[in-house]
C-alpha cells in the first residue's frame, strides 16, 4: 500500500472512530484534559485504598479452596454445619513426635514444644488434658446408677438379680486387677465403672509425664496440640507458620525424631507459600516477556515503561475493587489476577504498535482510529470475563470483577494518559518491521480443491480427538496439597482416629431430650456398622450424655439388681456407706455436660440452633474408602430429624451441574458475539469468530488426545478465550490489512501466551485446567486468524485495494 493509499485510510478510519465513539476523538483539548485528571483522582483513591490495608499489615485473603465454590441452598441446614463444625477446626494444628525410645521423643518434645509455641510465633499450646479416668468418675458420679453399657443394658434384661449379685459377690474376692471407679458399695455391679471404661477408650490418648502419648506400630509418639492465635486463618499467621513447622521438623530430624503436621492451617500454610510463589513466578515472567519484546520492537526502555504502567494500574484498581465489593480475595483470585498482565498490555503494545508504524503526520489520525476495536475487543472479552459472573461461584465472581475491571483501567490509561506522557514518538526498528511484514507471508486460506481437502482433513481429526472427551467432576479433582502433607494428614488421623471432617450425620430437634434420643436411634445402627467392620466407629453426644429417657429405663432396669448386691456386699464387708457422693434425683442434662471441662474436646458435635431446631453431629471413624459410602447414607432416610451429609458428593455434583450450565452458557455468549460482530463487520464476521471456534475446538481435541476429563474449569476457561481470542480477528479487520495491526497482535499474543503458558504449570489443579485452556486455545486462535483475515478490505466498513 502506498504512504499516500495509506494516510487516506487512516483519515478515514479516524473519521468512522469519531462517529462510532465520540468520546475517543471529538472532545475538546480541554475536555480530554478534564478526563485524564479524574481519571488519575481515581486511581489515587484506589491507591491509597491498598496503601491503608498494606500499613496495616494484613491483607484480608482467603486460602481455603471450599471459599471458591458456591453455598447448596438446597442443602443450607448442611452447609451451616459445616461451617461450625470447621469454625474452631481451622485453627487447630496437631504436631505428632515419633521415635522408637519414649526418652527421645520426650527430650525432642521438651526442645520442639517451646519454639512451635513461642509467644512471638502464630500457634498457641493447648492444655494436654484428654481426661484421667477418676475425673471422669468424678462428674458422673450423681449418675452412676443409670449408666449402662450396651452390654451391661443385655446381661441385666437377660439374668436374675441374684444371679448378678452373686456374680458381684464372687468378683469382690477374685484376684487381679480391681479398676473400681466408685468402690463396691457406690457401683456394686460395676456397671458403672465398665461405662466409664468404654468412654475412656474413645480416645487412644492417654496422659504421660505431661504429654499425651501413644503407642503405635512399635513407635512412641507425643501429640503437641496447637491453635492459631488469630481468630481466622490470617495471611500474616499462614506465611510466619510454614518457615516455623519447617524449622521444627529440622529440630525433629536432628534429635533423631520425626515431625508429622496435621490440620486445616497447615495445608492453608503451604497453599499460601505456593500461590505467593507462584503469582511471583507469573507476574515476573510475564512481566520479563512484556520487557523483552518491548525492547526488540522499540529499542527503548519509556515504552515498556508505559506498558508495565498501563498494567499496573490495571491490577491495582482491580484488586481495589475486588476487596471494596467482596471485603476479602481469594489467593487463586490473585494467582489469576497475575496471569491477565499477559492479556491487559495488549492495548498499550497496539497502540504503541499503530503510532510507531504510521506515517509522521499521521500518527493521531491512526491512534485515533483504532479505538473502537480496542472498545470492541474490550467489550467482547469483558463478555467472556462476565459469564464467569453467571455462576454462583463467589472465587468466579471475583474473577469476573477483578479481569473486568483490570482491563477496563488499563483500557482508560492508555486511552486517556499515554498520548500525554508518551514523550518522544516510538519508533519502529529493524525487529518490529520484520514481525510486521511477517503476516504478509503467512499461508492462507482459500478455496482451493487442496485448502478445502486439508481443512476437512484436519477438522476430521479434531473432531474425532474430541468424540474420546469424558467429563470428570470430582472435588478431589481440586486438592492441591503436597502429597508428603497428605500422607501427613492420613498418618495423624490413623493415629488420632480423627474421624472425617465432610461426611457425617446431622441430627435436629425441637429440644435437648429428643435430639439425644435420636442420636441414640442412629448410634445403634451404627454399632452394628461398626461391629460388621465397614467402619471404625463414631463420635456422639450421646455416647456421654444419654437422653433422660435412656437414664429412666437404665437406672429402672438397674435398680433391682443393684439393691441385691449393694446388700449383699454390704453383709460381706460389714459395711453400709454406698460412696461418698449421693445420688442425683434429676437426669444428666446436655447442658451440664457442656459446661464440664470434660466436654471440650468433643464440644464442637454441637451445634445449637441451625434454622430453629437444635443440630448435633455424629462423625464416622474409619473412612477410607468411597465404597463406604452408599451403606451409611442408607442408615438415615427412615430416621426422623436424621441426615446424611457428603459434602465431597454434594460439591461434585455442584460442580457437574455448572458445569453443564457452562457449556449453556458458553453456547450462548458464542451466539451474542457472532451478533454483535455481524452488527459492525456483516458477512465478515465469520472471519473474527472462526479462529476462535477453531481454538475452541483444539483444546476438546487435545483433553480427549491425552484422556484428560474434561471439567468445569476448562468450560470456563473456553468462555474466557471466546473474549480474548475474537481481538486477534477484530484488529486485523479494523488495522484493514495494515503491518501495525499485526505487530500489536503479535506482541499481545506472545505475552499472552507466556502468561497462561505459566498458569498452565500452576499446582492448583483449577488454575492449571484454566490455563491449559487458554495456552492452547488462543495459541491456535492467533495462528489461525490472519489465515482467514480480509487482507484486502479496510476498517469495519470500506476498502481500500492494495
Amino acid at each position: 500500500m502506498s504512504e499516500a493509499r495509506r494516510e487516506e485510510a487512516e483519515a478515514a478510519r479516524g473519521a468512522r472512530a469519531a462517529v462510532a465513539f465520540p468520546t475517543a476523538t471529538g472532545k475538546t483539548p480541554a475536555a480530554r484534559t478534564l478526563g485524564a485528571w479524574v481519571w488519575a483522582l481515581f486511581v489515587l483513591v484506589c491507591l491509597t485504598h491498598l496503601a491503608s490495608i498494606a500499613w496495616r499489615g494484613d491483607w484480608p485473603v482467603d486460602t481455603d479452596v471450599m471459599a471458591l465454590l458456591p453455598q447448596d441452598t438446597r442443602h443450607h441446614a448442611a452447609e451451616q454445619a459445616l461451617a461450625r463444625l470447621s469454625d474452631g477446626a481451622s485453627r487447630r494444628v496437631v504436631v505428632v513426635l515419633s521415635a522408637p525410645d519414649f526418652s527421645v521423643v520426650r527430650a525432642a518434645a521438651q526442645m520442639i514444644a517451646p519454639w512451635i509455641g513461642d509467644s512471638r510465633g502464630p500457634l498457641a499450646p493447648l492444655p494436654a488434658n484428654v481426661g484421667t479416668l477418676r475425673e471422669l468418675g468424678d462428674f458422673y458420679a450423681p449418675w452412676r446408677d443409670r449408666l449402662l453399657t450396651t452390654t451391661e443394658r443385655e446381661r441385666l434384661a437377660a439374668e436374675p438379680p441374684e444371679a448378678l449379685a452373686r456374680t458381684a459377690l464372687h468378683a469382690l474376692y477374685r484376684p487381679g486387677p480391681a479398676p473400681h471407679v466408685y468402690g463396691p458399695l457406690a457401683d456394686p455391679l460395676g456397671s458403672a465403672d465398665r461405662w466409664l471404661a468404654e468412654r475412656a477408650l474413645a480416645t487412644p490418648l492417654r496422659p504421660r509425664e505431661g504429654y499425651l502419648w501413644l503407642r503405635r506400630e512399635g513407635r512412641e509418639l507425643i501429640v503437641l496440640p496447637f491453635e492459631l492465635r488469630t481468630g481466622a486463618l490470617s495471611v500474616a499467621a499462614l506465611e510466619a507458620l510454614q518457615p516455623r513447622l519447617d524449622a521444627a521438623r529440622a529440630l525433629a530430624r536432628s534429635a533423631g525424631v520425626e515431625l508429622d503436621a496435621a490440620g486445616v492451617a497447615v495445608h492453608a500454610a503451604a497453599a499460601t507459600h505456593r500461590a505467593q510463589r507462584e503469582m511471583s513466578l507469573i507476574g515476573l515472567g510475564a512481566a520479563l516477556g512484556i520487557a523483552a519484546m518491548m525492547w526488540l520492537v522499540f529499542g527503548r526502555l519509556r515504552p515498556l515503561a508505559l506498558v508495565l504502567g498501563s498494567v499496573g494500574i490495571g491490577l491495582a484498581v482491580a484488586l481495589s475493587l475486588s476487596l471494596l465489593v467482596f471485603g476479602r480475595v481469594h489467593l487463586v483470585t490473585l494467582v489469576f489476577g497475575a496471569s491477565l498482565v499477559g492479556v491487559a498490555e495488549d492495548y498499550a503494545i497496539h497502540w504503541l504498535a499503530v503510532r510507531a508504524l504510521a506515517a509522521k503526520d499521521a500518527k493521531s489520525v491512526a491512534t485515533r482510529a483504532i479505538v473502537p476495536g480496542l472498545w470492541l475487543a474490550f467489550t467482547t472479552s469483558a463478555l467472556g470475563y462476565l459469564a464467569l459472573a453467571l455462576a454462583p461461584f463467589p472465587g468466579l465472581r471475583q474473577m469476573a470483577l477483578f479481569a473486568i475491571s483490570g482491563l477496563a483501567a488499563a483500557l482508560l490509561t492508555v486511552l486517556l494518559w499515554l498520548p500525554r506522557l508518551l514523550g518522544a514518538e516510538p519508533r519502529a526498528g529493524r525487529a518490529s518491521q520484520v514481525i510486521a511484514r511477517s503476516w504478509r507471508r503467512w499461508p492462507r486460506v482459500t478455496r482451493s480443491p487442496l485448502a478445502a481437502l486439508l481443512l476437512l482433513g484436519m477438522l476430521g481429526w479434531l473432531l474425532a480427538s474430541a468424540a474420546d472427551l469424558r467429563t470428570a467432576d470430582d472435588l478431589r479433582a481440586l486438592q492441591s496439597s503436597p502429597p508428603e502433607l497428605l500422607a501427613q494428614q492420613a498418618r495423624v488421623g490413623d493415629w488420632l482416629g480423627e474421624p472425617s471432617p465432610v461426611q457425617f450425620f446431622l441430627v435436629r430437634a425441637a429440644d435437648h431430650a429428643t435430639l439425644l434420643q435420636r442420636e441414640e436411634a442412629l448410634v445403634e445402627r451404627l454399632r452394628a456398622h461398626a461391629a460388621a467392620g465397614h467402619i471404625g466407629g463414631h463420635r456422639a453426644l450421646s455416647d456421654w450424655v444419654p437422653s433422660p429417657t435412656r437414664q429412666a429405663e437404665d437406672a429402672a432396669l438397674l435398680a433391682p439388681a443393684r439393691a441385691v448386691a449393694q446388700a449383699a456386699i454390704g453383709n460381706a464387708l460389714g459395711a453400709a456407706d454406698t460412696g461418698p457422693t449421693a445420688l442425683a434425683a434429676a437426669p444428666l442434662t446436655l447442658d451440664a455436660w457442656l459446661e464440664s471441662p470434660l466436654s471440650a474436646p468433643l464440644r464442637a458435635l454441637f451445634l445449637g440452633r441451625i434454622d430453629g431446631e437444635l443440630a448435633s453431629v455424629v462423625q464416622i471413624q474409619g473412612l477410607t474408602r468411597p465404597e463406604q459410602l452408599p451403606a451409611l447414607a442408607a442408615l438415615a432416610p427412615d430416621l426422623p430429624g436424621v441426615q446424611w451429609v457428603d459434602r465431597i458428593d454434594d460439591y461434585s455434583r455442584l460442580l457437574r451441574e455448572y458445569r453443564v450450565a457452562m457449556l449453556c452458557v458458553l453456547a450462548t455468549a458464542v451466539l451474542v458475539v457472532a451478533l454483535l460482530l455481524a452488527l459492525r463487520y456483516r458477512r465478515r464476521a465469520w472471519r473474527v469468530l472462526a479462529p476462535t471456534l477453531l481454538g475452541m475446538l483444539a483444546v476438546l481435541a487435545f483433553l480427549g488426545w491425552r484422556g484428560e476429563p474434561l471439567q468445569l474449569f476448562h468450560v470456563l476457561g473456553l468462555i474466557v478465550l471466546l473474549g480474548m481470542a475474537d481481538d486477534y480477528g477484530i484488529f486485523l479487520l479494523e488495522g484493514a490489512g495494515d503491518d501495525a495491526a499485526w505487530l500489536g497482535i503479535v506482541l499481545g499474543a506472545g505475552n499472552t501466551l507466556l502468561a497462561f503458558g505459566l498458569l498452565a504449570f500452576s499446582a492448583t489443579p483449577a488454575l492449571a485446567a484454566f490455563g491449559l485452556t487458554l495456552l492452547i486455545g488462543i495459541g491456535v486462535a492467533w495462528l489461525a486468524a490472519p489465515m482467514v483475515a480480509d487482507h484486502e478490505g479496510t476498517g469495519a466498513r470500506g476498502h481500500v485495494p492494495p
